[in-house]
């Protein structure tokens, strides 16, 4: 399949937390809707030639998502660069949705989390 189907899984991932926001399933939106942003660094990654597997196999999405804006910071503006860092931010909530004791309600959802998504969004499919 290659790398390509990383394009397939992500738009499959974004398909999937839109028809969870509309159900009102935040916690399951947000899972999904990073997903979709992590699938496109990847495939970004692996498209540019600087992916690679992060050492011991620990904290995969930190290093994927540091060595993605190390190796295209000299492609972001100043303001892309400080947008693009909220990934790591985003990433946190994503943990908090997955398995915190705690509900995502639509205020903190659309506020917090959707705003930072759709700008960070915004940026990487630049790059497709």
């Amino acid at each position: 399949m290659g790398i390509e189907y990383l394009k397939d899984k992500s738009e499959e991932n974004f398909n999937t937390a839109v028809w969870a926001e509309k159900k009102r399933y935040f916690d399951v939106a947000i899972s999904r809707y990073y997903y979709c942003l992590l699938q496109k660094i990847i495939y970004i990654s692996k498209k540019n030639g600087f992916y690679s597997e992060p050492p011991n196999g620990n904290g995969s999405h930190e290093y994927t998502i540091n060595r993605f804006i190390s190796k295209m910071g000299n492609k972001l503006s100043a303001k892309e660069k400080v947008t693009i860092t909220q990934l790591k931010k985003l990433k946190r909530q994503r943990v908090d949705a997955d398995y915190k004791e705690t509900k995502i309600e639509s205020n903190e959802f659309n506020l917090v989390f959707k705003y930072n998504f759709q700008n960070i969004n915004e940026i990487v499919n630049k790059f497709l």
